[in-house]
């Protein structure tokens, strides 16, 4: 089971992995990834496998490439995780 809290640090550890930083909590949430954190559309491909994995969703299911923002990432986790019973609100 998930938090939105528990899903902005995944985003974060994420990012780490091809060496961008984001704080959840520290760092504003409207952060443009590709404008604010100078993010590569191949980077971008490589967080969204990655955050697919580490969900256990498909590509079909959900298509993290299309977001542009740490909150749009956020939310569409969540939104994933609702979908499957694994996000628990608050």
């Amino acid at each position: 089971m998930y938090t939105r809290h528990a899903v902005a640090v995944l985003v974060s550890e994420t990012l780490l992995i091809v060496g961008l930083e984001w704080v959840p909590g520290r760092d504003a949430e409207h952060v443009h990834l590709f404008d604010d954190l100078g993010i590569d559309s191949l980077d971008g491909y490589d967080v969204a496998f990655m955050l697919e994995q580490k969900l256990g969703s498909a590509s079909e299911e959900q298509n993290f490439a299309s977001t542009f923002t740490i909150r749009s990432v956020i939310e569409s986790a969540c939104e994933l995780l609702r979908r499957s019973g694994r996000f628990i609100e608050g």
